[in-house]
């Protein structure tokens, strides 16, 4: 009995703990139960939101396969590029891309299929229903499944087209600014070679040719203008023209008190004539342009001439005097040989031959005064000094006072010498 009696205890006993361990199952199996119906509305909580974000959102979504279908897109994507949902959904990135970005497009999707990157960004054009091209920016991302797989791809779209329009009409006028200061060197390198150009030919030029200001600061001036300044404008302050030698620069701006258009300036023994001249351009401050020429040669080759002309009036003067003289002498002359015709006495045949001699003379002293005022071309011929010595020494004999004697030295050698003695002795 006793026996009996203790099995049945444990068996009362074992059979309490199996009600508890029931009672503990079925409150763990509410719990779970509760549990689980709680996560199930969470998550559909959860799907609703990511659902209604999705749609919602302001910027472009979808969802692509590993082949790069489409299999989910938002509504934004689908106004951005102009197809409903229906139809566009199972398309393909490859035909909506545009074909110059194919390539690289599809490069990093490949490469983000075989996991060598997570995601990648990438500016892109994609060609809109209507056929518009419309410029995206895209992130794309990989989804992986529980083993590790890839699965999805996530891609967010950003339009980009006004932003590239704005690149490319900045690109644009980049270009025209490029192309514009690319002219614009080139037209200052020619402005640069004219300038080397005409100041070669300002150089060249024997006048002083300066530019003035307003206020007659030098602003240009060739190389015959730097040395006249230095001659007729002296020290200069700041470079600014106040006088030209014995003249006022103002003096100079007027027309000058004669007929002409050439002022006469002069410094020492120089003579120079200027002329200044008003340049207008546009709404510029005037300038004003100062030529300056030496005419000191000019005025020394005129004087020549006036003192040519001078000489030219004395001989034709003295010819016509001379040519008188050559008459009386010639008459002296024949007389004097008419004379020695009639045997004269030994000392008259003296006197006459001295009035011979001596009219001889005086008659080429006549003809070379005759051949100055014709201005003939003189020839020359050799003159013996000797005779002609001697003869002029008889002559000063006769006029000099008996206190004064004349000795010729004794020539020992041959002298000769050029005579003025024109070609032609023709009257």
């Amino acid at each position: 009995m006793n026996d009996l009696e203790k099995s049945k205890a444990e068996l009362v006993v074992e059979l309490d703990h199996l009600r508890y361990r029931v009672a503990a199952l079925e409150a763990e199996n509410a719990e779970l139960n509760f549990l689980q119906e709680k996560h199930t509305g969470e998550d559909s909580l959860y799907q609703k939101l990511f659902i209604s974000i999705f749609q919602n959102a302001t910027f472009g979504l979808a969802l692509l396969n590993k082949t790069g279908q489409i299999v989910a897109i938002n509504k934004k994507q689908c106004e951005f590029m102009g197809y409903p949902e229906d139809e566009i959904l199972g398309m393909s990135f490859a035909e909506l891309t545009y074909p110059e970005d194919l390539g690289e497009h599809q490069q990093l999707y490949d490469e983000l299929l075989r996991g060598e990157r997570d995601s990648f960004s990438l500016d892109k054009r994609n060609i809109r229903k209507d056929g518009r091209v419309a410029w995206f920016r895209l992130g794309v991302s990989l989804v992986r499944d529980f083993q590790g797989d890839p699965r999805f791809a996530t891609v967010i779209y950003a339009d980009i087209s006004d932003q590239k329009e704005t690149e490319e009409a900045l690109r644009q006028q980049y270009d025209l600014l490029q192309k514009a200061e690319a002219a614009e060197a080139v037209y200052f390198n020619q402005i640069k070679e004219e300038q080397k150009r005409l100041r070669a030919i300002l150089d060249t030029v024997p006048d002083a040719i300066l530019l003035l200001d307003s206020n007659y600061r030098v602003l240009l001036s060739n190389a015959p203008g730097v040395q006249y300044l230095a001659v007729l404008a002296g020290s200069m302050i700041d470079g600014v023209v106040t006088r030209l030698g014995d003249r006022q620069l103002k003096e100079l701006l007027t027309s000058p008190p004669v007929r002409g258009i050439w002022h006469e300036i002069v410094a020492g023994s120089r003579h120079y004539v200027a002329i200044v001249r008003p340049v207008k351009n546009g709404s510029d401050s005037e300038r004003w342009v100062l030529v300056i020429h030496d005419a000191s040669e000019e005025r020394e080759m005129q004087r020549r001439a006036q003192q040519q002309d001078r000489l030219a009036v004395v001989g034709q003067l003295a010819a016509g005097i001379a040519h008188d003289f050559n008459n009386i002498l010639s008459v002296i002359t024949l007389d004097a040989d008419l004379v020695l015709l009639t045997n004269p006495q030994e000392s008259h045949i003296k006197w006459l031959d001295s009035i011979l001699v001596q009219a001889k003379m005086a008659s080429n002293m006549i003809q070379q005064i005759l051949d100055f005022g014709r201005r003939t071309a003189m020839e020359r011929r050799p003159l013996p000094l000797s005779p002609f010595l001697r003869e002029q020494i008889k002559l000063l004999r006769r006029v000099l006072p008996e206190n004064i004697t004349i000795q010729l030295a004794e020539i020992r050698f041959s002298l000769s010498s050029w005579p003025t003695r024109p070609v032609s002795n023709k009257w």
